[in-house]
């Protein structure tokens, strides 16, 4: 646990001489920027994954993983001195896990080569589908979708037909007010937040967009 308790120091104090670049997690959100696989398909940075029973999650660092970490809303795993790559089994927990839950993974490295990594799961009764266009990237997305961007960005979001735009709550990401209609244009707030919209004419048919508002970028030695 020693070089964990030296990046400790360094994300908090910026006082660990085995990081090259002094990170801030506590007042700053990172980009996602970490290679991995789940279930044998490649992703870099976030991911929406398809329903399963069993997910096979694989980071890839190109140098040493001295401390990898998994964090869902309801389990922490991490491990150390894993080689270049680190593998991790996820059976979602049935009741708990099989809601939106996202999965976040986290690889420290003693030459500075960490990423971060983002995952979320599509739920099954949110089949309402969006035109996401963010960070200069159009796509469509069935039920769930991520938006990553640097946070202040202006990024939009459409669906077919009307919809009610509702926020989680949470004070950072929270809207001045519910907004009604088809096509939605909003700044990518600090941070991670989650929207939820509904189509008026089914309350079957929802989508929920995360946002990833990051503030710097992980610089990554050769």
């Amino acid at each position: 646990m020693k070089f964990l308790g030296c990046i400790l120091i360094s994300v908090l104090l910026g006082g660990c001489s085995t990081a090259h670049q002094e990170l801030n997690t506590k007042d700053t959100f990172y980009k996602r920027a970490m290679s991995f696989k789940v279930n044998g398909l490649q992703y870099l940075g976030t991911a929406v994954l398809g329903k399963a029973n069993v997910y096979n999650i694989e980071a890839i660092n190109g140098d040493d993983i001295d401390f990898f970490g998994v964090r869902t809303c309801h389990r922490d795993y991490s491990a150390e001195d894993q080689g270049d790559k680190s593998k991790y089994t996820y059976i979602p927990k049935e009741g708990i896990e099989d809601k939106y839950c996202p999965i976040e993974l986290t690889v420290f490295n003693k030459k500075g080569k960490h990423s971060f990594a983002f995952l979320i799961i599509s739920e099954p009764l949110k089949t309402l589908r969006s035109t996401l266009t963010c960070n200069g990237l159009t796509t469509s997305n069935y039920g769930s979708s991520v938006c990553q961007a640097a946070s202040g960005l202006i990024q939009s979001i459409e669906f077919d037909n009307d919809v009610i735009m509702s926020d989680s709550g949470d004070y950072n990401c929270k809207l001045e007010n519910v907004k009604t209609g088809k096509r939605f244009e909003f700044k990518v707030k600090k941070g991670r937040c989650v929207y939820t919209f509904m189509e008026q004419s089914s309350e079957n048919k929802m989508h929920r967009m995360s946002t990833l508002g990051y503030e710097d970028v992980i610089l990554r030695e050769n």
